[in-house]
């Protein structure tokens, strides 16, 4: 008897697990290797924060080529499409004899190819232990009309260089892996709610993967980089408000008020980001109606502290012109110090973030200007800056021919701020 696939409740197969015999009723449009690089971190206990979470990780990444609704995580992979011409394959044992005829040929190919994929990933030495091998038939996720065959190898990659495992770790943010937490037991088939291919899924079947894995251990030191430069926070004073207004005022039959805020929310970001880039920033995070930033002494100039407040001028002139009828104050804060600046929890960070005590000064320099402005009587739009007095102190910035200043403020909330307010009314900005 001949069994025939597909079924209609099915969009995957593994032809190892069918007979010879097995027919498809619909050929596969296309024939593939693919190669699995299975790369397992371990996140080390760290003395200095014991509290914090060890465990294991793969190594995961996002194909770009995929459509981003439906898009699925891979380990990282080599794909090699083999032509066959015209001919056509829908018999199991046709198709597991096609790939062994095509994969001694291709070797030397498949081998080159192989160490390119591995130049591009930053890793020059590596060995490799070879796990299973299986075809899939399987219903395509972008075109769910066709089918295609998978020659599946899986390579689980080890002894991995250091700077190698830098560009795997990716401290700075500069690469696009992810890391899916291997737990004993059964795990989600699900990262960031996006769906694991059917290859990686096929990794944790049984505890194979943890059986299999060669660990890289990654200590948690790594995933940081101490700094010292210039931090930065900028705020706009009664943000909700104004967006309330545009919602209320900025009505149309084409939008709503409520994608008038929303629009001008990018606009904000494009601003936000234009100046920071003018100013050389690159480490930040916006936060919708602010930011939080850093520029590392290493890539300063002379006059860095002068372009930080033309950039917040900058800003406040921009954001002002767009929303001329809210009047909007802004505040400003600007210290010198230490600050770490990285993946925090390491591999189970998702974004990159600054860190450390001078963190919290920025803070609480923040809350300093709004609790000055509650106390004092400010009836028109100003831009407020907190700099530290160290920065206002230095030959290379003499803030009173930029500003004008009002008061020093020692400290908030138990914690030394020690910085020295200044105010420029917004119409001289404009």
């Amino acid at each position: 008897m001949i069994n025939r696939y597909p079924e209609d409740d099915c969009n995957c197969y593994i032809l190892n697990d069918l007979p010879d015999n097995t027919e498809f009723t619909k050929y596969p449009s296309e024939y593939w290797v693919l190669h699995l690089y299975v790369i397992v971190l371990e996140q080390c206990k760290s003395e200095q924060y014991p509290l914090l979470d060890n465990g294991k990780f793969l190594v995961l990444e996002h194909p770009s080529y995929a459509d981003h609704n439906r898009s699925i995580w891979s380990t990282p992979y080599l794909a090699y499409r083999i032509d066959v011409g015209t001919k056509r394959y829908n018999r199991v044992l046709d198709i597991k004899k096609m790939y062994n005829n095509q994969c001694k040929i291709k070797h030397e190919l498949l081998t080159e190819l192989t160490s390119y994929r591995f130049y591009h990933m930053g890793i020059s030495s590596y060995d490799f232990e070879d796990g299973r091998e299986y075809i899939e038939y399987k219903r395509s996720p972008r075109q769910p009309d066709t089918w295609k065959c998978y020659l599946v190898k899986e390579r689980f990659v080890y002894n991995i260089d250091r700077l190698g495992l830098q560009n795997l770790i990716d401290p700075e943010g500069l690469h696009a892996y992810s890391y899916y937490p291997i737990v004993n037991g059964t795990n989600e088939n699900t990262l960031y709610g996006k769906p694991l291919s059917t290859n990686v899924a096929q990794l944790f079947n049984d505890g194979y993967l943890l059986r299999k894995a060669k660990i890289e251990q990654i200590g948690l030191h790594e995933f940081r980089t101490r700094f010292k430069g210039y931090i930065i926070k900028f705020d706009i004073v009664s943000f909700i408000d104004a967006m309330h207004s545009i919602e209320w005022n900025y009505k149309s039959f084409e939008k709503s008020g409520a994608q008038y805020s929303e629009a001008f929310i990018i606009y904000l970001q494009h601003i936000f980001e234009q100046e920071l880039i003018n100013a050389k920033v690159s480490q930040y995070r916006l936060e919708g109606d602010g930011f939080l930033a850093s520029i590392e002494t290493a890539t300063v100039n002379h006059d860095i502290e002068g372009k930080i407040i033309s950039a917040f001028k900058a800003i406040a002139k921009k954001v002002a012109i767009l929303l001329r009828e809210n009047k909007l104050s802004f505040r400003a804060s600007l210290l010198f110090g230490e600050y770490d600046y990285g993946k925090e929890l390491g591999l189970f960070s998702k974004e990159l973030a600054h860190s450390g005590k001078e963190l919290i000064r920025i803070t609480r320099m923040d809350s300093a200007i709004k609790e000055h402005m509650c106390s004092g009587y400010y009836t028109e739009p100003m831009l407020f800056f907190l700099i530290d007095s160290t920065i206002c102190d230095s030959e290379s910035l003499s803030c009173d021919e930029i500003l004008s200043y009002i008061a020093h403020i020692d400290s908030f909330r138990e914690t030394i701020v020690n910085g020295n307010l200044y105010i420029i009314k917004m119409e001289e900005i404009l």
